[in-house]
């Protein structure tokens, strides 16, 4: 469900984006995104809002970056999300510290910590390892 922040002033109605995987979702629908060579990989980034009371050291306004990485399965005839991979995984961390690298950020430091079972962590260096 997507939902809408609206601010009435002046009789005029304005939209905020609450955040955007909704609408990279939408966009990779409504542009024939599964005819195109697989796989799709979009990013996002902007400014964000929340509509419920920002909880201690939150704002209403916050910036998002993100990405998704799909492929189209001709098999199932649906989209899948790819982003479970680890080589998907080292592409995003080295696409973010390309990033902050091209702000001109000092001191950024990567640290790596995983929540997931003890072999996707192996799964995981060895493709960093390899690339």
């Amino acid at each position: 469900m997507i939902r809408n922040l609206e601010i009435e002033r002046l009789e005029e109605s304005s939209s905020l984006r609450p955040e955007a995987t909704a609408s990279v979702c939408r966009a990779y629908i409504e542009h024939g995104m599964h005819a195109w060579p697989q796989p799709v990989k979009l990013y996002y980034t902007g400014p964000m809002f929340r509509r419920e009371r920002p909880q201690k050291g939150r704002y209403r306004q916050f910036y998002q970056i993100g990405q998704k990485c799909w492929r189209w399965c001709r098999r199932t005839g649906r989209r899948e999300n790819i982003g479970k991979d680890a080589a998907v995984d080292a592409e995003v961390i080295e696409m973010v510290m390309a990033f902050f690298a091209r702000l001109g950020l000092e001191g950024v430091k990567l640290e790596i910590n995983s929540i997931g079972i003890a072999s996707a962590g192996r799964s995981m260096w060895s493709c960093c390892a390899r690339n």
